[in-house]
């Protein structure tokens, strides 16, 4: 299956400049997890809830959010995707087609996805994510 089959078309997108009670205001009321953050129409953040409930209210959106996050195409796989979450430690994946952002996929659409079925390709984003799962457990808890 690839990105665009899984990936949400509608992305809330939110200004560097913008302060982070303003962003988590647009989040929650479009029941977002994630905002991507643009800059003349090019992806230079993301912004998740774990940043803005890490930040007060009066700093900006860019204080708090990933930097220079992975990006993927629409074309690519699944596990392709579910690979580069992982490398990157990115739970949510903006889609850029052309330099423009027409979606996001997130870890656990992938993982709802993933239990649903049986093909091969799920059978490689399992193994992914069973290699993340085991990760983690070798670490201390991600902060």
């Amino acid at each position: 299956m690839l990105v665009r089959d899984l990936m949400v078309p509608t992305v809330l997108t939110v200004s560097p400049n913008d302060l982070v009670s303003d962003a988590d205001r647009s989040m929650r009321e479009t029941s977002d997890a994630a905002a991507v953050v643009t800059e003349d129409e090019k992806v230079i953040g993301l912004l998740t809830e774990k940043e803005i409930a890490q930040a007060s209210n009066d700093a900006t959106v860019h204080d708090v959010s990933q930097k220079d996050p992975a990006v993927i195409a629409p074309g690519a796989t699944l596990a392709d995707a579910t690979r580069t979450m992982t490398e990157k430690g990115q739970r949510f994946l903006p889609v850029v087609d052309g330099g423009l952002v027409v979606g996001i996929v997130s870890l656990p659409d992938i993982r709802k996805w993933a239990r649903e079925g049986g093909d091969a390709e799920k059978d490689e984003v399992q193994r992914v994510l069973t290699l993340e799962v085991r990760g983690y457990e070798s670490q201390s808890p991600p902060t």
